[in-house]
């Protein structure tokens, strides 16, 4: 296929995952929403927005906010909400003992998820919990809950099964590897089509090295290889991926969700808004 004077000599394709495969990114939000509530009691009136609802209305108020976030690392996504919300105040130093006194006199298995999820991430050993960690655990079990109402993006999905089977693919995500499997299997995703699986939520690698990473685990010159993202974010950092001979990704396309279709997308050189089953049709 050729894209915008692309060559047509695209041998792999490397995708993310949320957003791509499932349409995560929306739950994600709503349940940082429900954590919020959690700690403010008039979080929901204030913001016009209805946690109690099974799906959100697309147009909710609290999920336009996060539109703002969507791509961005988990650090920058919780500080941008803390600071939209202003969750803090002034009294940023009481705010923060507040919750974590409660915590560790009533719940202190929510302060050993925060030391976990630390370590999960490579945080160095002895930092300071911070307001970000405690809003990520506030939003964790309200996500174990609506993690169930994901659902699987069947467009992309097809195109993903109706690949020649000697084509090589690849994954690129910060979610682990063993919650992406299992929803593979809720949604009938072959996850032996995968060649590699790059996930690595250590943000010491970049999504950049994440893509070169993968290419040559796949054995492919990047400059061969076609990238999905999402995000904005993500496309960028696609088009940021070098190998060792300082050629880039053969083709980045973009794949935008509802929540993310507002979004630039200025270093795609294809944004595909119907599903990426649209492009089969163009290889043949």
């Amino acid at each position: 296929m050729s894209v915008q004077g692309k060559s047509a000599a695209i041998s792999a394709w490397i995708f993310d995952w949320d957003g791509v495969f499932v349409d995560s990114e929306l739950w994600k939000a709503w349940s940082y929403g429900l954590g919020i509530c959690e700690i403010w009691e008039d979080f929901e009136r204030l913001e016009a927005s209805r946690f109690d609802r099974v799906v959100p209305a697309a147009d909710d108020p609290f999920l336009r906010v996060c539109g703002r976030f969507v791509g961005r690392s988990r650090e920058e996504y919780l500080e941008g909400l803390i600071e939209y919300y202003d969750l803090c105040g002034y009294a940023f130093n009481d705010w923060l003992e507040k919750i974590l006194r409660g915590w560790r006199q009533n719940a202190p298995e929510r302060t050993a998820e925060i030391e976990r999820e630390q370590a999960r991430t490579a945080t160095p050993a002895g930092s300071p919990i911070l307001p970000r960690d405690v809003l990520f655990e506030l939003r964790r079990p309200w996500f174990d809950q609506v993690v169930q109402r994901i659902e699987p993006i069947e467009s992309n999905i097809c195109f993903l099964k109706h690949l020649p089977a000697s084509t090589p693919v690849g994954l690129v995500t910060r979610t682990p590897e063993d919650r992406v499997r299992r929803l593979m299997a809720q949604f009938d995703i072959p996850a032996d089509r995968f060649g590699k699986f790059t996930c690595v939520a250590a943000k010491s690698v970049t999504k950049a090295q994440m893509y070169e990473l993968t290419a040559q685990a796949l054995g492919v010159p990047l400059e061969q290889c076609a990238a999905v993202e999402d995000t904005d974010i993500g496309v960028t950092d696609a088009r940021a991926a070098r190998a060792p001979d300082g050629s880039g990704m053969g083709l980045v396309i973009a794949c935008p969700t509802a929540m993310t279709e507002v979004q630039p997308f200025t270093a795609a050189d294809l944004i595909v808004r119907t599903g990426l089953s649209a492009l089969l049709a163009l290889m043949g």
